[in-house]
C-alpha cells in the first residue's frame, strides 16, 4: 500500500470522526497539551492502534506510527511515542531522560531502528516526530518529556553507536535497546525540545 494512499485514508477517517478524536486527545492529558505547547500547533491526536482499520494497522505495525496528528488546515504528521512510569523508590522505574531505540529482538524480528533507517533511506512512511515521556505512576503527571525528529534520533544512533541495554519487552520477550540520553543529543547539536516538571521547556535548535 502506497504512503499517499494510507495518508489519504487516515485523513478521511480523521475528518469523519474529528469530534470523537478530539475527546480522545483530551484523554492523553497532560502529555498531549505539552506536545501542543512544544509544537505551537492545535492538532487532533489520533491513536492509530485504537482505530481498527487496515490503513491504521499498517501505519502502526509496519511503519511504527503510534499517533497521527491532524490539523484543521489539513497538515498531517506522525508520532512515535514511548511513555514510561516512574515509581517512587524504584531503582529501575525511574526518570532516565533518554530516548530508547530498539536494536534487536529475542525473536529476531526487525526492530524500529532497522525499519526507520530503511524508511528514511527509501522515502517510505515513518513518524516524523519521536517522543519519549516519563509519568508519575500514582498521579499520572508528566515528569519529563522530550521531542525530536526521527531523522535526528536515527542519525545520532548511526553516528555515535550509543550503549545498549537488554530489557524485557511485554510484546516480544527480551529486547536490546540503544540508550540515547537527551543531554547527549543536545551536546551533539541535534534538534530536540525537552520539558521537565520543575524547569519547564528548553529548546535546542529548531523542531520543524
Amino acid at each position: 500500500m502506497k504512503a499517499n494512499t494510507i495518508a489519504n485514508d487516515v485523513t478521511n477517517l480523521s475528518l469523519a470522526w474529528v469530534k470523537d478524536m478530539y475527546k480522545t486527545s483530551e484523554s492523553f492529558e497532560p502529555g498531549f497539551k505539552i506536545l501542543q505547547q512544544i509544537l505551537r500547533k492545535l492538532f487532533i491526536l489520533v491513536p492509530l492502534e485504537r482505530k481498527g482499520t487496515t490503513e491504521c494497522a499498517t501505519l502502526d505495525r509496519v511503519y511504527g506510527f503510534d499517533y497521527w496528528g491532524y490539523m484543521t488546515n489539513g497538515l498531517q504528521f506522525g508520532f512515535s511515542w514511548r511513555d514510561q512510569p516512574v515509581v517512587e523508590g524504584s531503582r529501575t522505574q525511574r526518570r532516565w531522560d533518554t530516548f530508547t531505540v530498539r536494536k534487536t529482538r529475542e525473536t529476531g524480528a526487525k526492530t524500529e531502528f532497522e525499519k526507520r533507517k530503511w524508511a528514511i533511506k527509501n522515502k517510505e512512511p515513518y513518524p516524523h516526530y519521536w517522543v519519549h515521556s516519563y509519568h508519575d505512576d500514582v498521579t499520572n503527571e508528566i515528569l519529563s518529556l522530550a521531542l525530536s525528529t526521527t531523522e535526528d534520533v536515527i542519525d545520532y544512533v548511526d553516528l555515535y553507536n550509543p550503549p545498549t541495554k537488554w530489557t524485557h519487552d511485554d510484546k516480544d520477550g527480551l529486547a536490546e535497546f540503544y540508550i540515547v540520553p537527551w543531554r547527549d543529543m543536545i551536546a551533539k547539536g541535534k534538534n530536540i525540545v525537552t520539558y521537565h516538571k520543575d524547569f519547564g521547556f528548553k529548546t535546542y535548535r529548531r523542531i520543524a
